[in-house]
């Protein structure tokens, strides 16, 4: 016989908080070790819109947009806040101060 109809997903929880955590700790807050996952970071430029799509900072003379790696060491520009740039290093996050 053939198999009956599938029966619906059960539905799934939506996330409803912010995408990031609410307390990024600011860079120099960091303990050492952590810290120097972001050593030689320069935040040169920082544009912050009310249109996410307009948003982007220059690092070392560089665009970059939300979501780029940053550098060759697997830094990722995770937000940009009106406060600086949320950069993320495997699990530890930090805080760059806008120049």
């Amino acid at each position: 016989g053939k198999p009956g109809p599938a029966s619906p997903p059960a539905p799934v929880a939506v996330e409803t908080a912010p995408a990031l955590p609410a307390e990024v700790p600011l860079l120099e807050a960091l303990p050492p070790a952590q810290r120097q996952l972001f050593d030689g970071f320069q935040l040169d430029a920082h544009v912050y819109a009310d249109d996410p799509a307009q948003r982007f900072v220059l690092i070392h003379m560089r665009t970059q947009r939300v979501g780029d790696e940053v550098g060759t060491g697997g830094l990722v520009l995770e937000a940009i806040t009106q406060d600086g740039a949320v950069l993320r290093s495997g699990t530890v996050r930090a805080l760059i101060p806008r120049p």
